[in-house]
């Protein structure tokens, strides 16, 4: 019948609207929301060479209006060293990159950066004077490590 029909084709027509509005939900809240992680930067940093300016670009976004959830610097938050990849895996939106020329030669730096790559987390490098980038000849020296 004519009506059973026009409930079905309603019906099947909101379902297309739902699920075309959920589609496009998901990025919406990936872009604007993304409240569900506490931290919404990690400054990755070599201790000596960049702490002090990992210290007082904490303290600046802190402040900053527009930041509204917590930054992360070891120093102040790292609670278990066992779970620092998974942290920034999963609670960090923004891994913020402090590049001195001693931050290639830190295994954990390098897991942050390895972790934060392969889970897809924004990344943001902070080039510094000192950061001298990759060249052949230094992933040459690497094949050489036994």
């Amino acid at each position: 019948d004519a009506q059973s029909v026009g409930i079905f084709a309603v019906t099947v027509l909101g379902c297309a609207v739902i699920g075309f509005m959920s589609l496009l939900a998901k990025p919406v809240y990936e872009r604007c929301l993304r409240r569900g992680k506490p931290f919404e930067f990690f400054i990755s940093h070599h201790k000596a060479s960049a702490g002090n300016l990992a210290r007082l670009l904490k303290i600046h976004l802190v402040e900053h209006k527009r930041v509204r959830r917590k930054v992360f610097v070891d120093s102040d938050d790292l609670r278990n060293l066992n779970a620092l990849f998974s942290q920034i895996q999963s609670e960090v939106d923004t891994l913020v990159v402090l590049c001195s020329a001693e931050i290639l030669q830190r295994p954990w730096c390098i897991g942050e950066m390895t972790v934060a790559f392969v889970n897809e987390v924004r990344t943001v490098r902070v080039t510094l004077p000192s950061f001298v980038p990759l060249d052949d000849a230094w992933i040459g020296a690497l094949e050489d490590i036994d």
